[in-house]
């Protein structure tokens, strides 16, 4: 018999209200990651580059003037010259510039989301999660788990999954910054509390990582028609193997629910 259930993920709170600015998103695979831009003082922008002066909490970047904001631009491009990598510079919840690998721009009006990247501020930032079903798989498979979501009528994604990582503490945090891990500490382990960032706890992974619900990986998305035959076969090459037909009727069912007119939202468990 195939259960299944569901779990509400907490909307995410508008941007302007959660994020300080600016701030530069990165690609990570799958998932952006995102890191604050320490902004230089009045004398640091005469006389050299980006310091450690931050910016205010509930800042903005529309009063900067056109000459801090070239200065942080021009260290952004160079940054991504430098690292061969795209980058996008955040200033502000509806204005943002696209930087390529080349350093070329292009301005925007709908920034990217991003996964915090500093430890220091986790615990102000519930976590940004994918709405997928998840099927356990069997051991000695190449995945611990399958995540299926619906794109549109044509179009099915179907990849890897693994506990989503909350948090992970194997560095000390620097600069008498705060630390989020210092409150969970218990007789030398990390003891997480239930809940963290929004999402239920699941476990403590390589004895410094909080894990959550599972969602997909980094690397490994297929994308299939949702016909059975497809399905089945991206499941499997998932997998590695062949996989018993429970598995299959379940990855059936997260594209075909008992239900249709179940408003699908958050985290789901198809198996």
């Amino acid at each position: 018999m195939i259960t299944s259930w569901r779990k509400e993920v907490p909307s995410p709170v508008v941007a302007d209200q959660r994020l300080d600015y600016p701030h530069v998103v990165r690609r990570n695979g799958r998932r952006n990651l995102r890191w604050s831009i320490d902004l230089p003082s009045d004398e640091e922008l005469r006389t050299g580059p980006l310091s450690t002066v931050p910016l205010p909490s509930d800042g903005r970047t529309d009063d900067l003037g056109a000459a801090l904001r070239g200065t942080v631009l021009k260290a952004m491009v160079e940054t991504a010259r430098r690292r061969g990598e795209p980058a996008c510079v955040v200033w502000g919840s509806d204005d943002c510039t696209w930087i390529d690998e080349r350093g070329r721009t292009t301005a925007g009006n709908r920034p990217p989301s991003a996964e915090i990247a500093e430890n220091h501020l986790l615990e102000d930032h519930d976590a940004v999660m994918e709405s997928v079903w998840t099927i356990r798989l069997p051991d000695g498979c190449t995945a611990s788990h399958l995540c299926i979501r619906r794109i549109d009528a044509v179009l099915v994604e179907i990849t890897p999954g693994e506990p989503f990582v909350l948090g992970s503490f194997f560095d000390l945090s620097k600069g008498g910054r705060h630390d989020p891990a210092a409150a969970m500490m218990s007789r030398g382990r990390l003891k997480p509390p239930a809940r963290f960032r929004g999402q239920p706890v699941t476990g403590v992974r390589d004895h410094w990582e909080v894990v959550g619900p599972v969602q997909p990986c980094r690397d490994g998305a297929i994308l299939r028609d949702p016909w059975p035959e497809d399905l089945r076969r991206a499941c499997e090459e998932i997998a590695g193997k062949s996989l018993p037909e429970r598995i299959h009727r379940a990855a059936w069912r997260a594209l075909n629910p008992e239900d249709p007119t179940l408003n699908q939202v958050g985290v789901l468990k198809a198996a």
